[in-house]
Parts: C-alpha cells; sequence; structure tokens
C-alpha cells in the first residue's frame, strides 16, 4: 500500500449511525451522524499520522489551537480575553468580528486539499496514498435495522478517521495569512478577527480584513455564513466608535453579549451572563442526579457523581471568568451548598453548617477551587505543559507597600490582574522558570495555613505538582483550607452560614 499510494475500497466506506440531538425527529438536521469505520483502517491511519505529525504541527499557523498538542479552547480565550481586556483597561475599545462557517468540515474541496499538501511538500507515494485516500469514499446509512444504498461522497473530510482534524488544519492554515490589518485567532474552523478602534480609519482596516477573508472563503470553496457572523464591541466608552461591518455587502449584528468556545462574552468584559448560565446548567445537572441516584446511599458514590457531572460544569476556561463580585460567587456557591446536603443525605433545614460538611467531604469552595485551578495553568505554562503565550504570564516583582492595595483596585484595573496571577503575598521570583517551585510551594504553604516563611519540604511540593490534575486528599488540607479565612476576606461569609 505504501509502494503503490493506493487504499482496498473497503477502507473507504463508512457506515452512518445517525443520533438524535433535539428538536424535531422529523428533520435530517437535527440528528448527529456517527461513522463507523474499518478498525485496521483506523490503525493504518495513525501509523501515517505518527510519521508525519511533528512535520506537520510545524507548517500550522500560530494562530491556530484546535487539535494541536498543547493547545485548547481555555489557552485561546486566554490569551484572546487578555488582549482584549489590556485594552480594555486602558480604555480603548476593541472590535471583535466572530465568523461563523456553514459546515465547513463537508465543503472542503478533496482536490484542493491535495494540491495544499503538495505544497507543504508531502510528494509522490505518500501524496497519491492521499489522493486515494480522499477520492472516491462511499458511505451508506443504516437505522432501525435497515441499510441504505451506498452513495459516493464528493466533498468534506472524512467523518471519524483519524487523519480529519490535521487535514483540516491544513486546508485552513492560510486563512490566517488573508487577514493583514487586525489579529486573528483560531480554533478548528471557528475564527475570529479583532482590532483596537480608536477612529473609523481603524474600523475600516478591520472591515478590509474581513472583505480579504470573504475572497478567501471564495477561493477556498467555504462560505461564512452572514447571519451567524457578529460583531462584539468591547469598551466602557460612553459614545463607542461605530462602524457598519458588512459580509456580502449585508452589515453584520452588533450585539452586547456573545458565545466564544462555550463562554459568553459581554461588551464590558463582566461575566455575569455566563455565571447565570452555568448555574442554571449546573442546577439542573444535579437534581438529574438526584433523580437517577436517589436510591443510592453511599456517600462516596453520590460525592463521585457530584465531581464527574456536575462540578466540572464551573470548570471549563475557568481561568479566565473565575474572578467574581460577591454575589456571583455566592450563586455558583449554593450549587455545591445543594449538592453537599445531597451526598450526605441531610434534609433542607439541618443542623450541620457547610464548613462541616464541606470538611467531611474533603473538598474546598468552589471559589478556591477556581483558584487551585488558576494555579494549575500557571505551573503548566510556566513549565512549558501547555502552549500559551508568554504575554498572559506575570513578570517577576518585587512587593512594595503599593501591592497591598490590590484589594482596593477599580474594576478597570482588576480586568487585566486576572491573568497575571501576581499578589503582593507572594515571594520574588528572580527567574520565573527557576522559580516556579518556590513559587508554587509558597502558595501551598499560604492555602494551608503555614508561615510564608516556613516552605514545605521540595519533596512534598514536587508530589503535589505531580499529582496537579488530581488534588488534595488529606484530611487536615481541607480542614486548614475551608478555615484559612485570610485567603479572601471576601469569602468569608460563604463559609459561616449554615445552610
Amino acid at each position: 500500500m505504501s509502494v503503490s499510494g493506493s487504499l482496498p475500497e473497503e477502507w473507504k466506506l463508512a457506515n452512518i449511525i445517525p443520533v438524535f440531538k433535539k428538536g424535531d425527529k422529523f428533520f435530517v438536521e437535527n440528528y448527529r451522524p456517527i461513522s463507523l469505520l474499518c478498525v485496521v483502517s483506523k490503525v493504518f491511519q495513525r501509523c501515517v499520522l505518527n510519521k508525519l505529525r511533528d512535520h506537520l504541527l510545524q507548517l500550522l499557523n500560530s494562530s491556530q489551537h484546535g487539535f494541536t498538542p498543547g493547545r485548547s479552547c481555555t489557552t485561546q480565550l486566554v490569551e484572546v480575553l487578555n488582549y482584549i481586556g489590556s485594552l480594555l483597561d486602558s480604555g480603548k475599545q476593541t472590535d471583535v468580528i466572530f465568523m461563523d462557517m456553514s459546515k465547513a468540515f463537508d465543503k472542503v474541496s478533496h482536490t484542493a486539499l491535495v494540491n495544499k499538501l503538495a505544497n507543504y511538500g508531502i510528494r509522490g507515494s505518500l501524496l497519491n496514498w492521499f489522493s486515494h485516500y480522499l477520492h472516491g469514499r462511499q458511505q451508506h446509512v443504516t437505522t432501525l435495522g435497515a441499510t441504505s444504498s451506498k452513495k459516493t461522497v464528493s466533498s468534506g473530510m472524512p467523518q471519524g478517521r483519524i487523519l480529519g482534524p490535521i487535514l483540516f488544519l491544513l486546508y485552513v492554515n492560510d486563512l490566517p495569512d488573508a487577514v493583514e490589518n487586525s489579529r486573528v485567532a483560531c480554533f478548528a474552523d471557528d475564527t475570529k478577527i479583532f482590532r483596537c478602534v480608536d477612529s473609523i480609519s481603524d474600523a475600516a482596516f478591520l472591515q478590509s480584513d474581513l472583505s480579504n477573508l470573504e475572497n478567501w472563503s471564495t477561493s477556498s470553496g467555504l462560505v461564512f455564513n452572514q447571519l451567524k457572523c457578529k460583531c462584539l464591541r468591547v469598551t466602557r466608552k460612553i459614545q463607542p466608535t461605530t462602524y457598519p461591518y458588512k459580509i456580502k455587502d449585508k452589515e453584520l449584528t452588533t450585539t452586547s453579549v456573545e458565545k466564544d468556545l462555550g463562554i459568553w462574552v459581554a461588551s464590558d468584559l463582566t461575566w455575569t451572563k455566563h455565571v447565570l448560565e452555568r448555574c442554571a446548567k449546573a442546577n439542573k445537572l444535579l437534581g438529574f442526579v438526584r433523580r437517577s441516584a436517589g436510591e443510592i446511599s453511599n456517600s462516596r458514590t453520590r460525592r463521585k457523581l457530584y465531581l464527574s457531572v456536575v462540578r466540572p460544569v464551573f470548570g471549563y476556561a475557568s481561568q479566565v471568568w473565575s474572578l467574581q463580585t460577591i454575589g456571583l460567587i455566592r450563586r455558583i456557591e449554593r450549587v455545591q451548598r445543594r449538592a453537599s446536603k445531597f451526598i450526605l443525605n441531610l434534609p433542607y433545614l439541618c443542623d450541620e453548617s457547610y464548613r462541616d460538611r464541606l470538611i467531611s467531604l474533603e473538598q474546598i469552595p468552589l471559589s478556591y477551587w477556581h483558584e487551585y485551578m488558576d494555579l494549575v495553568f500557571f505551573f503548566q505554562a510556566v513549565n512549558g505543559l501547555i502552549d500559551v503565550s508568554k504575554d498572559v504570564l506575570p513578570q517577576p516583582t518585587i512587593p512594595t507597600r503599593s501591592s497591598t492595595l490590590n484589594a482596593s483596585m477599580s474594576k478597570e484595573t482588576q480586568t487585566k490582574v486576572k491573568f497575571s496571577y501576581n499578589r503582593g503575598s507572594r515571594k520574588v521570583l528572580v527567574d520565573v522558570k527557576h522559580g516556579i517551585t518556590v513559587w508554587f510551594t509558597g502558595e501551598l504553604a499560604t492555602a494551608l495555613g503555614f508561615d510564608q516563611d516556613t516552605l514545605i519540604e521540595k519533596k512534598t511540593s514536587s508530589l503535589y505538582a505531580a499529582d496537579i490534575n488530581g488534588g488534595f486528599s488529606s484530611m487536615y488540607v481541607y480542614s486548614d483550607i475551608v478555615d484559612a479565612q485570610f485567603v479572601c476576606d471576601v469569602k468569608v461569609p460563604l463559609l459561616r452560614s449554615n445552610r
């Protein structure tokens, strides 16, 4: 197969199983196609990908965060919102255009993709193999015990295939090159362009890039859905600069809040809508768990259900939005309050305080858990475990008397501080790469209630770092963290209420 540049026809046949999502069952758009493929074919594709991965990943544009090692939705959101937040703190306006491609994965031209692979240095029998892999694919649908006739697939990425994601990234890899005057961020087919807008001329530059993207989409065979493309103006100006951005001579809708990679982003970078949406979803899932596990009396099993089903709702991209007002922190904490009573099988009106429930469950308040997630992200970024721009990391600073004023900072100043992880009680890090162990150890010492000058042994700190995705496990750890009222005075009322 590697010599002839071909593969068996049976390997190119997909059995499609439609899975209902939601809505009207009589509309085909409400079904998700699941491709069942030849297992041997997937193994062979994995072998090909393992040989080519390093070469292909080096070709990807730096603005692409989808399907790449060390990158994720969170890394993209942190980089983009840190940049926009810094402009917001400076009193500037940033216009963000969210682009939506209609069925991008289904409209990829096989011939154009093969030509792009040739431009990226793939030649000979390997290029012939990719051409044979893409062309002449067939599929049939099986549902309710019946199977349709075979149909040839003339375009689109092969669904369920190992090579599909990386091939799609190569197909859209030249998209950022069409943006000349603005910044661009991509996650697979999800694209947004943004620019600081101080005048109409700045907005005109952004419109020029929109036109360039429209030309790119025409040449690539991918279509932007004008109805789903939105404009978000991030500013606190009373009179912001307005401009009628257009695609295909149709003006884009300007919105005050837009969902970006699962996060609701508001025009003033406040997170009320996102937190309320997360709380509603978490409460819905908690209700589902209560109904489904009502006959389960074991607290350990109930705790695992909560940690695996409900709490992750508040964990996704929390590094972006977790710095909240007191009211929003309390709303988030209410979910865990109710969950703790369910786990321990306690009535709504119970004598056991929230603090005691957390200690017995070896849990910490969700606001502290978010701080822990921040530490995990920071540790991974500094040590190269994730690929994120160094602009979001703090520069080592020497604490001064003015650093104690951080708690009274204005809202505008706090926007960028969210991503700095730099607080006055931390020790000086002469070199971030070398000093992360000292920094992380000092943070653990603070969280556990030890004196800041009495560091935990490096061995112990390394054990925590090695199990960084897990969490704390000792009973005394939870007790000390729950009792650590000095961590943030704002959160003390969250622990004093009995309910």
